[in-house]
């Protein structure tokens, strides 16, 4: 609970890598299965005397009901250099960034006033080390708390990028193409159209012969 209202932590699913072995029909049946079907954007605001805050979350749900919170739980089923990783590595590495800032700022800020409480001499007027050190530590906990929403906001636009790429990027990664209205292995042919007249009725009229010139047998005569 504490992570939830503090960082906003997300759920993580462990999806399976494709095997190599996969073939052409299972290639088609996981694509059926982890393709994306949904994606759902849900604005949250919290609102705490006079002052309001509003956040932002994403998430995907596959074709087998799964529900992807995180874009880098995708990694497994796209290729490293596809347009989905990019963005889930970001959205990964901005995550990080703000739950770092988060919790260092949360436990700077817990230090300052532990330290100072030990330290400082029996309440005075003119003794105003708590004071300071409450107002320090307000200073630590809400640069933290800035830097984890901004962290947060492009976590969550950075995982939008990454699920609007997803569904093309799984069928890069398990070789699969549409045909027509079907879904096929990228390396099948389809066969050639049958003719639609009798043999020979849709090949091109063969050209006439070009015309034979004479050429008579000796030197060529010089003018």
């Amino acid at each position: 609970m504490l992570c939830t209202l503090l960082i906003g932590c997300v759920s993580h699913v462990t999806l399976p890598v494709p095997p190599p072995t996969l073939t052409a029909e299972q290639r088609i049946g996981w694509f059926n299965s982890l393709a994306g079907e949904t994606e759902k954007t849900t604005t949250i605001t919290t609102c705490q005397n006079l002052s309001c805050s509003t956040r932002i979350e994403k998430e995907m749900r596959l074709v087998n009901g799964t529900t992807i919170e995180a874009s880098e739980d995708l990694l497994p089923v796209v290729r490293p250099d596809s347009t989905t990783a990019q963005h889930a590595r970001a959205a990964r590495r901005a995550r990080d960034r703000g739950s770092s800032w988060a919790w260092g700022s949360l436990g700077a800020a817990a230090a300052i006033v532990l330290v100072s409480s030990l330290v400082a001499d029996a309440p005075s007027p003119e003794d105003h080390t708590l004071l300071y050190a409450w107002g320090a530590a307000a200073t630590v906990a809400t640069v933290g708390y800035i830097v984890n929403y901004v962290s947060k906001a492009e976590a969550v636009e950075e995982d939008g990028f990454a699920f609007r790429a997803y569904t093309k990027d799984l069928a890069d990664r398990l070789n699969v193409c549409v045909l027509g209205y079907q879904l096929v292995p990228c390396e099948y042919r389809p066969p050639p159209p049958a003719p639609s007249g009798p043999p020979g009725a849709n090949e091109p009229a063969p050209e006439p012969p070009a015309p034979q010139q004479h050429v008579p047998d000796g030197p060529v005569a010089r003018q």
